[in-house]
């Protein structure tokens, strides 16, 4: 986790700190490292400095002030801490309304502080904190992974889980998601390291936003989510933490090609093994669905289209049985399709019509034709069953 201006101010870094101007939630201003600059700042200042700095020559010149705040804002600064030689100089008005414009927090220390023992100990606590952040994840990915594997004993998982905040009693789900960047992208480059960092954050970003609990693990970058969901609201739960998700992936990621399996709750404690193994079968089905998201559900009835697939004498039954409708006046694709749709509306014409775009007495009169030419009738579960994975095996393949 990044070390913030909120947590040097928890931290009591600097004694007798004023905040002069708000500019940005300072839980979220990280400090990737400490300068000293004065006046003018040029390209001294990187994004996520922060600033130290007694403002020579500019307390009495507020337009050259006014100036410095924009380069120091412009540079990507995330505050900066004026320490004025002045103790009876008052900030003025306009340029703290400058600085919250611009989205700069600006404090007062006092002149006896030493810059350089402010460095020391702004350094020391992002080291600290960075190490911390490293380990903790390493042991709840490596948790996480354990559990996925089934290779520990679940007393044990449990009794961990709980040291790491995770109560493995309560109902979960698993989404597995994959993160393609372009292909000249190499896989341990810089960008597919900050791609991993910016997945992570969508993750805790998404699970905060849905009040819901998660435990996640991250092997390159695909990732492994298991999250806590309410019992009699699964499936509520579940839609509403992979939408946003998705969107908060798609905002941070937008060059990469996302794919998602996803496998609803169980009973509760949750089998973590079945979870983790059949959301993988999920997401192996959807780099080639056009969502790029499918459901365990889903993938299971894909699997068996697939071995049927697999069969010749199979793929042979299903392309004679289809044979007339291919060849009918040059209308075999639109009976597939609205057949294919018929099905997927669990045989409810109306609702199949309004997908198509045509009339209900249309469909069902298309529908009067397909079952003359096949020989086959759609009140019979059996035909109709027949009918039914014929479709998806010549639309499939």
């Amino acid at each position: 986790m990044d070390y913030t201006i909120s947590d040097m101010l928890r931290d009591n870094l600097v004694p007798g700190i004023e905040q002069l101007a708000y500019g940005a939630d300072l839980g979220t201003a990280e400090i990737a490292a400490v300068t000293v600059q004065e006046y003018p700042a040029d390209d001294f200042v990187q994004p996520g400095d922060l600033v130290l700095s007694t403002a020579e020559g500019c307390t009495e010149d507020e337009a050259k002030f006014s100036a410095f705040l924009q380069e120091l804002a412009a540079s990507g600064a995330c505050g900066v801490l004026f320490a004025f030689r002045d103790p009876a100089y008052k900030f003025p008005l306009a340029l703290r309304l400058q600085a919250q414009k611009q989205g700069l927090p600006v404090f007062r220390i006092p002149w006896k502080v030493r810059f350089a023992q402010v460095q020391t100990d702004l350094i020391r606590r992002i080291h600290r904190r960075n190490v911390e952040y490293l380990t903790e994840r390493k042991l709840k990915n490596d948790f996480v992974w354990n559990l996925a594997s089934g290779g520990e004993d679940l007393q044990q998982m449990a009794v961990q889980g709980l040291r790491l905040k995770f109560d493995l009693s309560l109902n979960y789900a698993c989404i597995r998601f994959r993160a393609a960047l372009p292909e000249d992208v190499p896989e341990y480059s810089a960008r597919a390291a900050e791609a991993a960092a910016l997945a992570e954050n969508a993750i805790e970003s998404a699970c905060r936003l849905c009040g819901l609990r998660g435990m996640y693990a991250a092997m390159s970058l695909e990732f492994l989510l298991y999250v806590q969901v309410r019992q009699s609201r699964e499936a509520e739960d579940l839609q509403r933490i992979t939408e946003v998700l998705r969107s908060k992936l798609q905002e941070n990621l937008a060059d990469a090609a996302l794919t998602f399996g996803i496998c609803p709750a169980g009973d509760a404690p949750a089998d973590f093994t079945l979870l983790a193994r059949q959301a993988a079968m999920a997401l192996t089905y959807a780099a080639d669905s056009p969502g790029g998201m499918y459901t365990y559900k889903d993938a299971k009835e894909a699997a068996l289209i697939a071995a049927l697939l697999r069969d010749e004498q199979a793929v042979s039954i299903a392309a004679q049985t289809l044979q007339p409708l291919l060849s009918a006046d040059g209308k075999g694709s639109e009976y597939l399709k609205s057949l294919a749709v018929y099905f997927r509306c669990c045989g409810n014409a109306s609702k199949a019509a309004e997908e198509l775009h045509i009339h209900r007495i249309s469909l069902l009169q298309r529908l009067e034709k397909i079952e003359a030419l096949t020989g086959l009738s759609l009140k019979d579960h059996r035909d109709r069953l027949l009918l039914q994975l014929c479709v998806r095996m010549i639309r499939d393949e």
